[in-house]
């Protein structure tokens, strides 16, 4: 299993590395983590290791909300431990018949439910 975990709001970095993945014949679980503009806020004030946690990436981040939750495979994580996401990721591995058509867009919201 290949992890990454990576800022990706350019669709052709992502793609390049689907394709590089695929080509080794690598089975790959997509997700794009999402939270809303309250918890995206807190989580980087109290965020105190990171240096790059400045006031200018952080309008960065926030105007960047919109373009990440149009992304296929949305789990919404602004009220989930990391217990939480990491059952629905697993979930999706393990259940590859329920994930949904491709382009076809899966928001899974904070109850753990999903809505399409």
């Amino acid at each position: 299993m290949i992890v990454v975990v990576w800022l990706m709001d350019d669709s052709w970095v992502l793609q390049a590395i689907l394709d590089g993945l695929s080509a080794m014949r690598t089975e790959v679980t997509s997700v794009t983590l999402f939270c809303d503009q309250e918890t995206l806020i807190r989580r980087w004030k109290n965020d105190h290791s990171c240096e790059w946690r400045t006031d200018q990436w952080l309008e960065v981040s926030l105007a960047s909300l919109p373009t990440f939750l149009s992304m296929k495979d949305v789990i919404d994580t602004s009220n989930l431990t990391v217990d939480q996401i990491a059952d629905i990721i697993i979930g999706q591995r393990e259940n590859p018949e329920e994930k949904l058509e491709s382009g076809k867009k899966s928001v899974y919201q904070t109850d753990c439910t999903r809505q399409e």
